[in-house]
């Protein structure tokens, strides 16, 4: 019956936490006002005690035993057998799987024509009629826009942008399509480039062409100059050649 009441509240203590929060720390069983009981009792009865039986009682007492410090080999072995295994996929596996190295389903993967570009692609970026800091989009064959900051390569804050919104992709074709058709043992056949395309992931609010939704899961080839613009926000980004914008500056100076 003594546990009940304020007893029963003594027995938990309170610790402030991070960010201010305070968590609950059970007591050990009796609560704590237990333990400082006892230790209380041995201090009243200490001068009962008789100093010949407490000399027998230390003498027939076994030494404990000291525990050997720990070395760091030891630690080390300690702390490793401890570490769950990582099933997650990663490198080669995870592109084979469509999957990101921090386990997040893609919704697309990259083509075998794959390439990095040959071009010094940039994306100028617009917020209404304020200049952002433009993005470099020519050190990877593909970047990811979208919501998910674990695996999009741009991220698109805007909350009417999706997860995985689109996708920036630099495919390797053929130069001149038309003239490779007409002789396929020809030169022309041969001759290829690293070209730039969009395609949007099915999005919920789709992705914009120069003013015109693209149809989804399809791959549209960018030019220079084009505009590009995800869902309903307001940003834009106007795909540039940095070897073009640079030439352009240089000779206006």
């Amino acid at each position: 019956g003594t546990g009940t009441g304020a007893g029963a509240g003594a027995g938990r203590r309170h610790r402030r936490g991070a960010g201010g929060s305070t968590t609950e720390e059970q007591a050990p069983p009796g609560g704590w006002q237990y333990g400082q009981r006892r230790e209380a009792d041995d201090d009243e009865h200490e001068s009962h005690r008789n100093p010949e039986e407490e000399d027998a009682g230390h003498s027939g007492r076994k030494q404990k035993k000291q525990k050997k410090p720990e070395s760091a080999e030891e630690r080390a072995e300690r702390l490793a057998k401890r570490e769950k295994p990582n099933y997650k996929v990663s490198g080669k596996l995870a592109a084979e799987t469509n999957t990101s190295a921090g386990g997040v389903q893609l919704q697309w993967s990259e083509p075998p024509e794959a390439r990095r570009p040959t071009n010094r692609w940039r994306l100028y970026v617009f917020r209404q009629k304020e200049q952002l800091e433009p993005l470099q989009v020519h050190r990877q064959s593909a970047y990811l826009f979208g919501k998910d900051t674990l695996v999009a390569d741009v991220p698109t804050r805007h909350p009417t942008c999706s997860r995985q919104h689109a996708v920036l992709q630099y495919r390797e074709v053929l130069a001149d399509p038309e003239a490779a058709a007409l002789d396929p043992t020809g030169p022309a056949a041969a001759r290829r480039v690293v070209r730039p395309y969009l395609m949007d992931l099915r999005s919920v609010n789709g992705t914009f062409l120069n003013g015109e939704r693209i149809k989804p899961a399809r791959y549209y080839e960018l030019r220079e100059k084009d505009l590009i613009r995800f869902g309903l926000s307001s940003r834009e980004y106007v795909l540039l050649n940095a070897d073009d914008v640079h030439a352009i500056e240089t000779k206006k100076m």
